[in-house]
């Protein structure tokens, strides 16, 4: 991505002047090695993962090599993002942007949800998320968007992502899976998910030290790995 291209290349320079190595790695390895490092799937060679966020929402197979992670797509949303369709409407009831923490908050603490959106479709480990948004757009705009309405949006939202890790572990043969992204520092979601996927007999890995959202911590990770370096030892946030 263009946007990573300004510290790739500061990386480089810094990198040369100092004369030692510089290693390149994804967005998305780093997400995963943030979580997967400090997990009990950690010296799992081939693993689900989840990457939510409010640019991406991908299920992917994800297995190590010499370098960092092998990684393919298995599922996933087909046109917006699990992040956009929470932070549209945060911004359309009033709340900052981003506005996942402030939606949380009132989905934890609201006893009961509408009964006004319909269901996510999946199918083949893929689904569609602007139906959903265009739902709550126009709820919202005629006055009936309410602290229900969250609750039932991360619901629906919920659902798809269970049915979607599902039928991705069948296709697979795999049933550990990596949560990794801003999205998944959602508790509302994490206690669902968490729940629901275990009694599917689906293993989870969720954050526990902060490192959901966007960091540089499973970067530096991956490179202490190629300089020869593990790390055994757990972090302090």
């Amino acid at each position: 991505m263009p946007v990573f291209l300004a510290g790739e290349g500061f990386a480089k320079s810094i990198a040369a002047a100092l004369d030692v190595p510089a290693y390149a790695f994804s967005h998305q390895e780093g997400h995963i090695e943030a979580i997967k490092n400090y997990s009990t799937f950690k010296s799992y060679d081939k693993i689900l993962s989840c990457h939510f966020s409010g640019g991406t929402t991908e299920v992917l197979q994800v297995e190590g090599n010499d370098s960092g992670y092998t990684i393919d797509i298995v599922g996933g949303s087909d046109d917006i993002s699990l992040g956009q369709v929470i932070d549209r409407t945060g911004v359309l009831m009033g709340y900052p942007f981003p506005s996942g923490e402030y939606l949380d908050k009132i989905a934890i603490e609201t006893l009961g949800s509408s009964n006004k959106l319909t269901p996510i479709k999946v199918k083949g480990c893929r689904f569609n998320l602007s139906g959903i948004d265009t739902q709550i757009k126009r709820l919202i705009e005629s006055n009936e968007g309410d602290d229900r309405l969250i609750k039932e949006m991360f619901d629906k939202l919920s659902d798809a992502v269970i049915k979607v890790i599902s039928q991705s572990c069948e296709k697979t043969g795999l049933n550990a899976v990596i949560m990794a992204g801003g999205v998944l520092s959602s508790r509302y979601l994490k206690s669902i998910l968490e729940h629901e996927l275990s009694n599917l007999g689906i293993d989870t890995a969720f954050d526990n030290n902060g490192l959901s959202q966007d960091n540089a911590v499973g970067i530096a990770l991956l490179g202490g790995k190629q300089y020869g370096i593990e790390t055994n030892q757990g972090i302090t946030t």
